[in-house]
C-alpha cells in the first residue's frame, strides 16, 4: 500500500483525517485480493508514525500488505490523502505529484533590483546584507549619467537622460548590474537554483549580457513590469506566468522526444527496458484512455521500478495539449 499525506493538513483539518480512516478501511477490502495481508498491523504502524510527530509538509508512507516494517519518503508536493492498494510501491502516484521547482527571482529596474525565493508556490522577499538594491549602493556618486531625471507609472520608475547623458547613464546600469551579477555569484545565501528575471525588456537583455556564464539563470522569463505595491496579486500573477512557461516548455520538450523512434505498446516497452535501450519514459495522464484495469497499472509500476533503476529519465504530464499515448518510451535506436 502507498499512502500520500499532507502532514500540515492532517494536523487541523478534520475531512483529512477522515480521508486517511477511509484510506486505511479500505486495506479490510483488500484481503480479498491480497489474503496475506494485515491491515491492523499497517494501521498500527501508521498511526505511531504520525504520533511521532514529523518535521515535513508531507510523506509518502509504504506499507507491505503483510504488515512488514513500514518506510516512508519525506515530500513537500502533497496536497491531500491519496492511496492505492498494490502489491509494492506506488510509483506512479509520487512521479505525478513531483514537486515544483524553487527559483530565485530578480524584479530588476534600470537602478535597483529586488531578490525573492520562490519555493513550494510561495514567494518571500529577501533581506541580504549588503545587497546592492539600488544602484547608489553600488556606484555611490560615482555616477557617469550624473542627476537623473524619472518619470513614475504603473509601479515602474523610468529613467531617462538627456542631451550626452544617456550613454554614461547607460554604462551606470552595466557597471550597476555587474555588481550584482558579482554579489550572487559569490553569494552563499541563495543557493544554486535557476534565476528568473522579471522587469522592461531591455533591462533583461542588459542583465543577461552582464551575467553572461556566471549565473545560473532560467529559460523562464517575465519580460514586463510587475512591483508588489503596483500589481495586484503580485504573487499569483507571478506563480501563473511561471507555470505557464513550464507547461509550455515541457510540451515542447515531450513533442520534440515523440519526433524520434518511440515505442507505446507496454510489452513493447517492457523490451526496450530489457536490452536496456530507453532514454525517456513519458506517461500522459491526461490522455482519455489513462483510465486502465487494476493489472495494466500494476504493470505500469513495474516499468516505472525499472526505469528508475536504469536512471531513464521520466516524465509524467497531467495536463493536457499533446496527443501522445498514455506511455511513450523514447529508444536510443
Amino acid at each position: 500500500m502507498t499512502l500520500n499525506l499532507s502532514l500540515d493538513r492532517l494536523k487541523y483539518q478534520r475531512d483529512e483525517q477522515l480521508k486517511l480512516k477511509n484510506a486505511l478501511q479500505t486495506l479490510n477490502q483488500a484481503k480479498q485480493d491480497y489474503p496475506d495481508a494485515d491491515p491492523a498491523a499497517i494501521e498500527t504502524q501508521v498511526n505511531a508514525l504520525l504520533d511521532a510527530a514529523l518535521p515535513y509538509h508531507g510523506i509518502s508512507i509504504f506499507a507491505p500488505l503483510a504488515g512488514d516494517e513500514i518506510s516512508y519518503l519525506p515530500r513537500n508536493s502533497v496536497q491531500t490523502v491519496q492511496s492505492s492498494i498494490i502489491n509494492g510501491p506506488d510509483f506512479l502516484s509520487i512521479l505525478k505529484e513531483q514537486a515544483n521547482p524553487s527559483y530565485t527571482l530578480l524584479q530588476l529596474s534600470q537602478t535597483s533590483c529586488a531578490v525573492y525565493a520562490l519555493a513550494d508556490q510561495h514567494l518571500t522577499k529577501l533581506t541580504l546584507k549588503d545587497f546592492p538594491s539600488e544602484l547608489t549602493d553600488a556606484l555611490g556618486t560615482d555616477l557617469r549619467g550624473g542627476d537623473l531625471n524619472f518619470s513614475t507609472s504603473a509601479g515602474q520608475t523610468q529613467y531617462h537622460g538627456h542631451n550626452d547623458t544617456s550613454h554614461e547613464k547607460a554604462v551606470d546600469q552595466e557597471r550597476y548590474y555587474h555588481a550584482i551579477v558579482s554579489y550572487l555569484d559569490d553569494s552563499t545565501e541563495i543557493g544554486d537554483q535557476p534565476i528568473i528575471l522579471t522587469g522592461l525588456p531591455n533591462n533583461l537583455a542588459a542583465f543577461r549580457q552582464a551575467a553572461g556564464s556566471q549565473l545560473n539563470l532560467a529559460s523562464i522569463e517575465i519580460p514586463r513590469a510587475l512591483s508588489e505595491k503596483a500589481t495586484a496579486n503580485f504573487e499569483q500573477t507571478l506563480l501563473t506566468e511561471i507555470a505557464d512557461q513550464e507547461k509550455a516548455q515541457l510540451f515542447a520538450t515531450v513533442n520534440k522526444l515523440a519526433q524520434g523512434k518511440t515505442v507505446t505498446e507496454i510489452d513493447q516497452v517492457n523490451q526496450a527496458l530489457t536490452e536496456k535501450k530507453v532514454t525517456h519514459l513519458i506517461v500522459n495522464l491526461a490522455n482519455g484512455d489513462a483510465d486502465h484495469p487494476d493489472q495494466w497499472y500494476h504493470d505500469l509500476n513495474q516499468v516505472l521500478q525499472t526505469a528508475l533503476q536504469q536512471s531513464c529519465q521520466i516524465i509524467v504530464i497531467r495536463d493536457e495539449g499533446t496527443e501522445l499515448a498514455t506511455l511513450t518510451a523514447v529508444t536510443r535506436y
